[in-house]
């Protein structure tokens, strides 16, 4: 069985976000045919306790270095302000990490090293050129700076503002992922042939709410795309909703603090509690909508609100490089109109709603089931 080295930004157990999320089925899904092991570049330490251990050969976290310093925290800050450094600069993967990494190839031999997220691509350099080099990008990074530009968010992501730096990496590591449809075929455009590989989800459906009614659910209140949507639906669409369907209601799962000053006090727009099972705030809605007016790589809370079985309406944005063909929604728009007369239409009709649910439950069983996601990257990496 190959060794392989998986490199990430932080321990993917429990799966919290989208990033630890893919990380986290990725390695439940490879596990049986490589000796795994784990490099965490964020902070942590070993633990027996740590959740999901028992996937990986071993565990590892990148050594501790002055970054806990406030002194040095403040010149890191100062620095990426004044020099602007590009995502593969030294200042977002130390020597001190190059050389663990090093040492652990030298004790490990590792015959494959995948490393996930961009800015963690210069961990490549540790590695001889006999070992297989992949990379999960998890986006196109360069596309999601301009997605931010869009909301004025543009300098968060800076330093991934040189596309062709971006498409060169993809093109000099042995093989790139692309983690949407979007993206394979922006790869496949500028001369890269990346393997796609989404995020696998089996069907779990939850029941039909009883007694049904009118409450709409924005599944996350947390991250700039997201509050963005929020915002734009409450302004844009929610209004002509609620004319036609008078009793409907707006609920929003794990708000931040900013949306919870915001509509405190406001009757049809409820915050929810964090919940530490997803479902029980699925199992709340009638309706699931995801507005979304920026965003790139896979919406990864689409599919997964396909596989619980729960109608979702999509804007343009959301529904961007998912496998929408068999998707029973009659327009996916952006166009703010459109999406309130969709809304509407699902609130109205309960057989409409159980056509979305119903689609969305097949495209997860025929487009995003483990052995369609992962069988190609298991024979990849087990040959």
């Amino acid at each position: 069985m190959k060794k392989m080295l998986m490199i990430v930004p932080e321990y993917p157990f429990p799966c919290k976000c989208g990033m630890t999320f893919r990380i986290g089925d990725m390695c439940r899904n490879i596990s049986d045919v490589v000796e795994l092991h784990l490099f965490v570049c964020g902070t942590g330490k070993e633990s027996n306790s740590l959740e999901g251990k028992e996937l990986f050969k071993s565990i590892s976290f990148a050594p501790v270095t002055a970054s806990g310093n406030w002194f040095h925290e403040t010149w890191l800050k100062a620095y990426r302000r004044i020099a602007k450094p590009l995502f593969d600069n030294k200042i977002y993967l130390s020597e001190h990490v190059l050389k663990k990494l090093s040492d652990m190839q030298r004790e490990y031999a590792y015959d494959i090293v995948m490393v996930h997220t961009l800015l963690l691509s210069r961990a490549l350099k540790a590695f001889p050129r006999h070992v297989l080099r992949i990379l999960d990008p998890h986006d196109i990074w360069y596309q999601r700076y301009l997605e931010f530009l869009k909301i004025g968010k543009g300098p968060l992501l800076l330093h991934f503002r040189n596309l062709e730096r971006e498409m060169e990496l993809y093109k000099n590591v042995d093989l790139a992922i692309a983690i949407s449809l979007w993206d394979w075929e922006f790869m496949t455009n500028h001369g890269i042939h990346p393997l796609y590989v989404p995020i696998s989800f089996k069907p779990n459906p939850l029941p039909e709410k009883i007694p049904q009614g009118a409450d709409i659910l924005y599944a996350s209140g947390n991250g700039y795309a997201n509050i963005d949507a929020i915002h734009f639906f409450i302004k844009e669409i929610l209004p002509a909703v609620k004319r036609a369907v008078p009793e409907v209601r707006f609920m929003i799962s794990n708000a931040c603090d900013e949306l919870k000053r915001e509509y405190s006090g406001c009757e049809v727009i409820k915050t929810l509690p964090y919940f530490e099972d997803i479902r029980e705030a699925y199992q709340l809605a009638d309706l699931v909508v995801v507005p979304l007016r920026v965003g790139s790589g896979l919406k990864i809370k689409v599919i997964e609100c396909f596989s619980l079985g729960k109608p979702v309406i999509l804007s343009s944005s959301a529904a961007q490089g998912i496998s929408l063909s068999n998707y029973e929604q009659e327009c996916i728009s952006s166009d703010p109109v459109i999406l309130a007369s969709e809304i509407i239409k699902a609130l109205k009709q309960p057989d409409y709603r159980r056509k979305l649910a119903s689609s969305g439950l097949g495209i997860t069983r025929d487009e995003y089931n483990p052995e369609k996601v992962y069988g190609e990257l298991r024979k990849r990496i087990s040959n």
